[in-house]
């Protein structure tokens, strides 16, 4: 089975339903096939060369949806960019995939233009808006493309993820069909998603966790996904309102905004059925203050590019505060020492992952596959956690942010986690500063609540009466805003960069 074999069997099954209403215009399986088939031929004749990977550069849309399925029905490989990229940074990536052909929006043309003048190799562009336009204006007869000619091999790849991480290179991580199929498989397993459901679609399909569970998931169960761009948190519960969503899947800092919006709790969120919070840590005040303004627990679940991306995930019938849930069904999480050893459960150690759902590899870049990837295809996510006696998964925090203070390890996430428990504190970033009779001491990065103060003094003893001394931090820094990835992650690299 690959996605194409998925994606005909779903349309079979659902027929004329709507499957995305993006800003007032609707399509349906019929019209999402006949729309990716017409473009998926003139792929095929417009690809140059022998690189089988075909860029997308589209927000959430009907194009981008359009043109997913078109690369796959001109079996190639869907290589989604962040759109938010400046020209120079679309180039180690173009220079790593070196991608024949870039579906795009006319929307884009100033950018494209900048980057076809930065780069050597030549690169054909459509603009698919306009191309689905005039195919449209001339009511050309269209096709889906010859499926029996595409491979149906399993591992075969699929799609190019770069990782959103917190580092200065993104890898490019290859995903197979067999690897994306299983990860649905699992999260279907947990969610139980049908066709009268309805997604939000607020999570950027270029990164792998709106990719599997905002865009792949609803639509290959026939789900309804509304496509929302804007962030405002009351258009985010307008939408909640007006389209009666069920499944509501965001990132904290998404769900920061909604809490601080005044109407939180006159509004209706009635319809939800299941509201899942993942790509970056989420607060203890966030896991307690929304279902006491919503009426709805937030279910935190945990997951890497690498992964396809989701490995756990708590929900209705097994949740734990603090804890990022039980491993899917059909993934298999262990807690490793630094030797590789397996611990027992309560044991802290680094997080490892086994399953159909774990990447082909990283594109051109063997070393990095080889220190991902054991011998025998665990992957080692570089994550520090622990799994309890009833199999519930703690994340502690990023291996390479471990801090040596004095010859104790310290882990900056149980840091944060306490500093944002504190009544004035909205967030914060804590990084390891050099030290010289420590070795290292901890530095906290403070953004507070608007229109709240609070003295470092302060937030030291709040820290003293739940940590240990030596984990207190030593410096407070406090700033306005952070500096964040297309997830909402702190790259916590410019923090350093500034403490230097």
């Amino acid at each position: 089975m690959n996605l194409v074999q998925s994606f005909l069997e779903a349309l079979e099954n659902n027929g004329d339903s709507t499957l995305f209403l993006d800003e007032g215009v609707k399509i349906s399986f019929p019209e999402l096939a006949e729309k990716a088939g017409i473009l998926g031929n003139e792929i095929r004749s417009q690809k140059s060369g022998d690189s089988q990977y075909v860029a997308i550069l589209l927000p959430n849309s009907i194009e981008f949806a359009v043109s997913f399925w078109a690369v796959l029905f001109a079996d190639n490989v869907v290589m989604p960019l962040n759109f938010m990229l400046q020209p120079p940074e679309f180039i180690p990536l173009f220079d790593l995939a070196k991608p024949a052909l870039l579906l795009t929006h006319s929307l884009f043309k100033p950018l494209v233009q900048a980057l076809l003048k930065m780069r050597k190799r030549a690169l054909n562009v459509i603009y698919v808006d306009e191309f689905l336009r005039e195919w449209q204006e001339k009511q050309t007869a269209s096709r889906i493309p010859a499926l029996n000619s595409i491979s149906d091999d399993p591992d075969k790849p699929a799609m190019l993820l770069f990782t959103a991480g917190t580092s200065a290179t993104p890898k490019g991580a290859l995903l197979s069909h067999k690897n994306i199929l299983s990860n649905l498989e699992g999260c279907q397993n947990v969610l139980q998603i049908t066709s009268d459901d309805a997604f939000l679609g607020i999570l950027p399909n270029f990164h792998s966790f709106g990719m599997t569970t905002s865009f792949l998931l609803p639509l290959l169960k026939g789900s309804r996904t509304v496509v929302l761009r804007s962030i405002q948190p009351q258009n985010i519960i307008e939408t909640i309102q007006r389209e009666r969503i069920s499944t509501l899947i965001m990132v904290p800092p998404l769900f920061g905004l909604l809490l601080k919006f005044p109407g939180i709790q006159k509004a209706d969120f009635s319809s939800i059925r299941m509201t899942v919070s993942g790509g970056c840590p989420l607060s203890p005040v966030m896991e307690e203050m929304f279902p006491k303004l919503t009426g709805k627990f937030i279910f935190n679940g945990y997951g890497l590019t690498e992964a396809s991306p989701v490995v756990s995930v708590n929900h209705l019938d097994a949740s734990r505060k603090g804890s990022i849930g039980r491993p899917l069904h059909n993934v298999a999480v262990s807690i490793h020492d630094e030797q590789g050893t397996p611990l027992p459960a309560g044991r802290q150690g680094e997080i490892y992952v086994r399953g159909d759902n774990v990447m082909l590899g990283y594109l051109n870049a063997e070393e990095d596959t080889n220190k991902a990837l054991t011998p025998d295809r665990m992957l080692r996510t570089g994550d520090m956690g622990y799994l309890d006696d009833n199999g519930f998964l703690y994340i502690t925090g990023r291996k390479k942010d471990l801090i040596i203070c004095g010859g104790e390890n310290v882990h900056p996430l149980e840091i944060e986690m306490v500093l944002n428990s504190h009544p004035q504190i909205e967030d914060s970033a804590v990084i390891g500063v050099q030290d010289s009779l420590r070795g290292e001491h901890p530095k906290a990065f403070i953004k507070l609540r608007e229109g709240q103060s609070v003295l470092p003094g302060e937030i030291r003893h709040f820290c003293l009466e739940r940590l240990a001394s030596f984990k207190v931090p030593r410096e407070f820094a406090f700033v306005e805003n952070f500096p964040r990835n297309s997830l909402g992650k702190i790259l916590k690299r410019f923090l350093k960069q500034e403490t230097l």
